[in-house]
């Protein structure tokens, strides 16, 4: 799911979840490149450890190719 969507879409091996972080990543990201909503992953399997991981972005001092110089801003009021 994403931060503004609770839709479920469920994997059945990594490569299926690689492929729909991947999808979800392009839709995400489309306008600039970048993306403030979180792709929210839930892992159920009675072989997996229990787990956190956060991905966190990091400080963004220019804007690459195609970005909005926005995107600085972005990132720092995630990470305040």
């Amino acid at each position: 799911s994403t931060g503004s969507s609770s839709a479920t879409i469920a994997a059945e091996n990594p490569a299926q979840l690689t492929s729909i972080i991947a999808r979800l990543t392009e839709s995400l990201t489309r306008e600039n490149g970048f993306s403030t909503e979180a792709i929210v992953i839930r892992l159920s399997s009675p072989e997996a450890p229990d787990l956190t991981v956060v991905d966190l972005p990091g400080i963004v001092r220019t804007a690459t190719a195609g970005q909005d110089m926005h995107v600085i801003n972005d990132v720092n009021n995630l990470i305040e």
